[in-house]
This record gives C-alpha cells, sequence and structure tokens, in this order.
C-alpha cells in the first residue's frame, strides 16, 4: 500500500514538472504548385532541444494533404495543394487568401506542446480562362438606336488576381458601325445607324487575357452579329413606276397568253420581303378588265381571259399593286396601257 501512495506521488510531481503551452506559428506559405514530398516546415528547428514526439490533432479533411514525422516534427506535402480544389471543398476561402490551419500535438518528457501552424496556399496562374460557348450569336434589329450598349459574355478563370481575367478585346474591329468597350462589363456600342440590306452579319474574335502582363494568355470565342430585318423597304417594280408601260397587242392573241410579267423586288427578308400582286380599288371597279385580264398574285404575271375586240374596246388601263407581307406595309403602284391592235 505504502508502495502504491510513493508511486502515485512520484507521479503527480512529475506531470506538474511538464510544462503545457498553446503556441501559435508564423505563417508558412506554400504553392498550390508543390511537388508531393516538398517539406514545408521541420518542428525540431523551433522547439527547445528535447526528445520530442510529434502527432496531428487536427481531424478534418485538411490533414489528408500532409504527413508529420513523429520524431523530427517535419511535415510533407501528401496530396497536391491546389487552391481551387481546397476552395470547392470550403476547406480555405475562394475569395481571397486560402488560409488553413494544422493542429500538431508535441510531448516531450518536459514539455507539452499545442502547436497551431497557419499555413497559407498561394495562387498561381495555373488554370486557362474559358469562355462558356466557342460561338455567341447576338440579334439585333436594323433600326436599333445609336449609342445602344450590346452586353458581351464574360470568360472564367478560378484563379485569384492577378492570375485571373485582366483585360478583354476585339480583334481587328474594322467595323465603323460598333465601338468596343472593354470596362467591365465588356460591351459593343452601336455608334452609326445598321442597315440589314447593306450588311446581315458581322464577325468578330473576342478574347479574354489573363494573368500578368509578360505570361499573359488569353481564351476567344467568335461573336456573330446578326442584323434582324424590319419593314423599312417598299416593293418596286423593275420598270419605271413613274411612267405607264405601254403594250401593244394584237385582238388576235390568243386566250391564256401571258402578255406581261410585271415583276416587284422588296430587299426585305421574309414576310417584309415577300410580295402580293392586285388590281387596285380602280382597276377593279372596271367591270370589263376582270372580265378580259388576270393578274397571278404571286408573280405579276397578266394573262389574257378572253378574246380581244379591236372595234369594241382597243384601250385598257390596268393600275397594278404591289405590297409586301410584313406589318405596316406600304403599297406601290404601277400603271400598265394595254392598247389593242387589229
Amino acid at each position: 500500500m505504502r508502495l502504491c501512495l510513493i508511486f502515485w506521488l512520484w507521479l503527480i510531481i512529475n506531470i506538474c514538472k511538464i510544462k503545457s503551452q498553446y503556441i501559435r506559428l508564423s505563417t508558412v506559405n506554400c504553392s498550390e504548385l508543390s511537388a508531393i514530398g516538398t517539406s514545408i516546415i521541420q518542428l525540431l528547428d523551433i522547439l527547445p532541444s528535447s526528445n520530442w514526439e510529434f502527432s496531428f490533432l487536427t481531424q478534418t479533411l485538411i490533414k489528408s494533404y500532409f504527413l508529420l514525422d513523429d520524431l523530427k516534427g517535419t511535415i510533407i506535402v501528401k496530396n497536391l495543394l491546389d487552391r481551387e480544389n481546397l476552395c470547392r471543398l470550403n476547406l480555405c476561402s475562394c475569395l481571397n487568401q486560402c488560409l488553413i490551419k494544422l493542429e500538431i500535438n508535441a510531448i516531450s518528457d518536459i514539455y507539452s506542446y499545442i502547436l497551431s501552424l497557419p499555413i497559407l496556399i498561394y495562387d498561381e496562374n495555373d488554370n486557362y480562362c474559358y469562355f462558356l460557348n466557342d460561338i455567341y450569336y447576338i440579334n439585333i434589329t436594323e433600326n436599333i438606336q445609336l449609342n445602344t450598349r450590346i452586353i458581351l459574355p464574360i470568360a472564367y478563370d478560378p484563379d485569384l488576381p492577378p492570375n485571373n481575367i485582366q483585360s478583354y478585346y476585339l480583334l481587328e474591329n474594322n467595323n465603323k458601325e460598333f465601338y468596343f468597350d472593354n470596362q467591365l462589363p465588356p460591351s459593343i456600342i452601336i455608334i452609326e445607324q445598321l442597315d440589314r440590306e447593306l450588311k446581315e452579319k458581322y464577325y468578330f474574335d473576342y478574347c479574354a487575357y489573363e494573368g500578368i502582363y509578360e505570361k499573359q494568355r488569353s481564351c476567344c470565342m467568335k461573336i456573330i452579329l446578326i442584323i434582324t430585318d424590319i419593314n423599312d423597304n417598299s416593293a418596286k417594280f423593275q420598270y419605271d413606276q413613274q411612267l405607264p408601260l405601254i403594250l401593244n397587242v394584237s385582238e388576235l392573241t390568243p386566250i391564256n397568253t401571258e402578255l406581261i410579267q410585271m415583276k416587284a423586288f422588296d430587299p426585305d427578308y421574309g414576310h417584309n420581303g415577300q410580295i402580293i400582286y392586285t388590281f387596285s380599288k380602280w382597276t377593279l371597279n372596271d367591270k370589263t378588265i376582270n372580265q378580259l385580264f388576270y393578274l397571278n398574285s404571286h408573280n405579276g404575271s397578266i394573262i389574257l381571259l378572253k378574246q380581244l375586240d379591236y372595234e369594241q374596246r382597243n384601250n385598257y388601263e390596268l393600275q397594278i399593286q404591289a405590297i409586301d407581307l410584313g406589318l405596316n406595309a406600304i403599297p406601290t403602284y404601277t400603271t400598265v396601257i394595254i392598247q389593242v391592235k387589229f
């Protein structure tokens, strides 16, 4: 019994001799590109001389990225310290410095320390910038207002400044209709009136530059700007609309003969450029014309329906209307005078 008491007294005295202390060590900087096996610190170099044993107190996932020599206190890189991957795992911040912390238990025969070791994983330019698409389409109407700003897509780079996106450019922008503003967000500004009938599409090589100037890299995408049509043109006949077209037709001309095709053109697109031909209301009021002549509404052909008779009537005035199928279409007129010859 006495020997047992002496042993416990000796144990208490020796435990009291051991110094317990929490020590925050200086921050260690470590590149995210550090090779596996890289030594980042040796704890024996910063602790009092003693017979040390080391072990991790940290039990989080971050411990799996390092190995600890339990006798020398050497901490080495076990897995790649990809900063972007660490931040995705919520092991450090994605928006600023990636600072992680290891806690190590350091025990000797006379010391007992809990060491807090901050490790700053500093960013390297190890990611290339990228756009979400290789081609980006923009549709604008040809009557878009001047000084309209068209916002362009941004590129992505998970690195931190200055290794991430620094600037944007349009390569060889020789189009006088546009001004490129590379201030964020990058945009194209319309500075001259557009006309789809003159130019329907514009092509741009749009690039983002990342990293410091001496080592800049770029990623690019193609921008295709498509000018959509408005109904800003009326149909125009191929013949002079200001003067009537005089057509001499024999009274012996066979029925179903195509006398002439009054073709009109409209440079607009789709329904805005699709033309329908009709006789004007004034012409439709002349019942004889409707009985003698047929106007093809799709191609403007005038076809003879009945035999002509010079003695009965030798002159017919046909006013033809051409109008496109777009909204707010304005009709165009021309006149054909058919003179019957015997």
